[in-house]
């Protein structure tokens, strides 16, 4: 699969993959600093595109969800793709069942070529 993506996407994708082969979660800073983009502009675009043009249509794991904020090291609001809604009381075991089912997968295997 081919996904045309906002610049520095495959960076922060390929930092991701691996954070999920250490089964570990990264803050938006330490994304940010790896790939060169401000903080706060980690999760929109890139980990929103991560999420709906990779992963939802290979029917992969949002490995998004590994971008966490630094405060309560979940992930921000909006990291949840349209249509899905969890209620605050049962977001966090949601979220850790998502990473659970990121860090089973072998992204060393997953095919996708990343266009910026």
């Amino acid at each position: 699969m081919t996904v045309a993506v906002p610049a520095k996407t495959k960076e922060v994708f390929d930092h991701l993959v691996k954070c999920a082969s250490e089964m570990r979660t990264a803050t938006y800073g330490e994304i940010g600093d790896v790939v060169g983009i401000i903080a706060r502009n980690v999760g929109n675009p890139h980990l929103n595109c991560i999420r709906d043009d990779i992963c939802i249509p290979l029917g992969l794991p949002w490995i998004s969800a590994l971008g966490v904020n630094a405060t309560n090291r979940m992930p921000s609001e909006g990291w949840l793709p349209d249509g899905v809604a969890i209620s605050n009381d049962h977001l966090p075991m949601f979220w850790r069942g998502v990473a659970l089912q990121v860090y089973a997968v072998d992204w060393s295997q997953v095919e996708v070529e990343i266009l910026s």
